[in-house]
């Protein structure tokens, strides 16, 4: 995790950790319309979600994994215009849209 101001971290990407999601998800977001981005961002949210469960409540995650997870949450000075407290849109890098927000 790399740290950042204000008791957050960025975890996306971190070596073999990562939220990032496996597969197309990418191409599916670069060429979906508001429907399609709208059931992707869900999965995504789905995901992310499970994962940090797992983390922090699955016996086979050793304890001091679980311990520490157990404290992360969303940040609740972000997001604060909808009801979930998460994004309502994704960073998607299709090649040719490398480091563009789609």
């Amino acid at each position: 995790m790399q740290p950042l101001p204000g008791g957050k971290a960025d975890i996306n990407a971190n070596g073999s950790f990562s939220t990032d999601m496996a597969g197309d998800q990418s191409w599916r977001w670069a060429e979906a319309d508001d429907t399609g981005r709208a059931t992707i961002l869900a999965q995504y949210h789905d995901y992310t979600q499970g994962l940090f469960w797992f983390l922090a409540h699955d016996p086979t995650v050793p304890q001091s994994v679980r311990a520490e997870a157990a404290q992360w949450g969303l940040a609740q000075d972000e997001f604060t215009d909808n009801a979930t407290g998460r994004g309502n849109s994704m960073c998607a890098r299709p090649a040719g849209c490398r480091g563009v927000t789609l």
